[in-house]
Parts: C-alpha cells; structure tokens; sequence
C-alpha cells in the first residue's frame, strides 16, 4: 500500500459525514477500519488513532448492526458511526445543506 500525505482527523471526520448523506446505506453511513485504511491509503494502525481521536471527542461511536435478512445468515456489522455530538457541528450542518439542495434539484425531495 502506498502512502499517501498525512491524513488528519479532519478528512476522516468529512469521510464520515459524506457516508452519513448516503440514502441507500441501511447504517448510516458507518464504517469500519478496513474500509476508512483502504479510502485514505493509510495503515489499519493509523486509522484506528484517528477514529479513537474522534471517538474520545464523542463525535463517533462503535456500534453493531445486526443481520436483517430472514434468508441468509450474515454475521453482524461492527463499524463506527457518527453519534448525535458529531452531527452538531458546523459542517455537517453545511454538508447537509448541499446534500438536501442536490436531492432537491434532481429529485424535488
């Protein structure tokens, strides 16, 4: 894996937010240490400092999201979500705005 310029907590903080405007993901937009290390191209060890950076400040939280499929067994889903306290800052609030004005134009929602 190659790596990239030093990631802060800030980007990871706006990865959050951007998967928290996502309609079709039944989590909320949570997501998993894997998944945060492959996006920003920084090791599982690096992303794990920054997520507990923004767990200890409260803004996400580990959170388990059950199998909802009757047919299928799936193991359940570990991953960290954005909390209430990460959702009260000023730029969710400008994200949210742009999210709703897009799905406004192009869907009148």
């Amino acid at each position: 894996m190659t790596q990239t310029a030093e990631v802060t907590e800030e980007e990871v903080y706006a990865s959050f937010v951007q998967s928290a405007m996502t309609i079709m993901d039944p989590t909320g937009g949570a997501r998993n240490i894997d998944y945060l290390s492959h996006m920003h191209k920084i090791s599982k060890y690096k992303a794990r400092k920054l997520v507990h950076a923004l767990r200890d400040k409260g803004w996400v939280e580990l959170k388990c999201f059950p199998n909802l499929c009757e047919d299928e067994f799936y193991p359940p889903y570990w991953a960290y979500a954005l909390t209430q306290k990460g959702r009260d800052t000023d730029y969710y609030r400008q994200e949210s705005e742009k999210h709703h004005q897009i799905l406004q134009h192009c869907f009148g929602l």
